[in-house]
């Protein structure tokens, strides 16, 4: 019980030290863009674009915007042994994602390194239940995440581990790109394309591990992956278990508290609700 304490704390500190890191970064990136905010025109239109691209989607998302599962065929590479008590595979595979808005298609599809789904797997064997991690905004790279997390705990209690790889993070980042990843962005429809993309990543991931006969799956986020997480139980309820970390809970608050919308109120207000 002791040692299940300490590393509750430890994973929150550094979660929490994380998820600071990075709201400080996207501060820093907005903080040249906030002055510029209430002198932007056409603010009217804006909300009108923002209503239009509401109309764009269907009344229920989870049966019309989701897309159902498919089979999938990783491509293993085994790497070095990362601990005493498993093996490290780099899995990919074609994602074959087309965007729900035929106009964001090639917009979308410029990123060659998003086009394929990436996981770090750490398995013992394959009658183990699988833990799934979703790492945070900003964050994916393999070796750090490998820090972040207790993987020798999660091993040692009996689950083996997939670190999942979000759109536009890690090994799936724009090479060329500076700055943050494409998603989530400023434009809602372009991040409305990353949830819809990783959320069909994940469930041809999860019906994998099922062919495989892992006799449960489960999901864990930190931050924006924590969001990830939610949002896949939401639609999979078939998950054996999901824990948010410090999730991010709301994409239009986050918005607000970064400045991004009208210093007006009532504007704000309008873009908020939309």
């Amino acid at each position: 019980m002791i040692g299940r304490r300490v590393t509750h704390r430890v994973l929150g500190s550094a979660a929490g030290a994380l998820d600071r890191a990075v709201t400080l970064a996207v501060q820093a990136r907005n903080s040249a863009r906030r002055s510029r905010a209430s002198q932007v025109p056409g603010m009217d239109e804006r909300i009108e674009a923002l209503r239009g691209f509401a109309e764009s989607y269907p009344d229920s998302p989870v049966d019309e915007f989701f897309l159902t599962p498919r089979s999938i065929s990783p491509v293993a590479r085994e790497l070095p042994r990362e601990t005493d008590f498993a093996r490290a595979l780099d899995l990919s595979w074609a994602s074959e994602y087309q965007p729900f808005l035929p106009e964001l298609g090639e917009r979308y599809g410029r990123c060659r390194e998003n086009q394929a789904a990436g996981v770090r797997f750490l398995t013992s064997g394959d009658d183990r239940p699988v833990a799934i991690l979703i790492h945070g905004y900003m964050a994916g790279s393999y070796p750090m995440e490998q820090r972040v997390w207790p993987l020798p705990r999660f091993l040692r209690s009996g689950y083996d581990v997939a670190l999942f790889t979000l759109p536009f993070h890690g090994v799936r980042a724009n090479a060329t790109r500076r700055g943050a990843p494409e998603f989530p962005g400023s434009d809602p429809r372009f991040s409305n394309e990353g949830f819809r993309q990783v959320i069909a990543d994940l469930r041809n991931f999860v019906g994998w591990l099922r062919a495989q006969g892992r006799p449960a799956v489960g999901v864990m986020g930190m931050s924006l992956g924590g969001y990830t997480a939610a949002l896949l139980a939401t639609v999979d309820p078939g998950l054996s278990f999901c824990v948010p970390v410090i999730p991010l809970a709301s994409l239009a608050d986050f918005v607000r508290e970064q400045g991004e919308l009208s210093s007006a109120p009532q504007l704000a207000a309008d873009e908020h609700r939309c």
